[in-house]
């Protein structure tokens, strides 16, 4: 799951509309609506493209997303 996953606690996020999404690290927010669930496992549908199969997932990426999305 390497260079995949955000690493490190973090939440989802998706607008009312249901167009955008992502993941919030850190943050201070007013009004918000928090929702929690507790999993016992997970599936992740990878997708299923040349470009995908291609794609550089080396160890250091995560960082990079990290630092990107802080």
């Amino acid at each position: 799951m390497q260079g995949v996953n955000v690493n490190g606690y973090h939440f989802h996020f998706i607008t009312a509309n249901r167009q955008t999404g992502g993941h919030i690290v850190d943050g201070q927010f007013q009004n918000a609506k928090v929702e929690l669930d507790t999993l016992s496992n997970v599936e992740i549908n990878l997708p299923k493209t040349a470009e995908f199969d291609q794609a550089d997932l080396e160890s250091s990426k995560p960082t990079k997303v990290n630092r990107v999305k802080r």
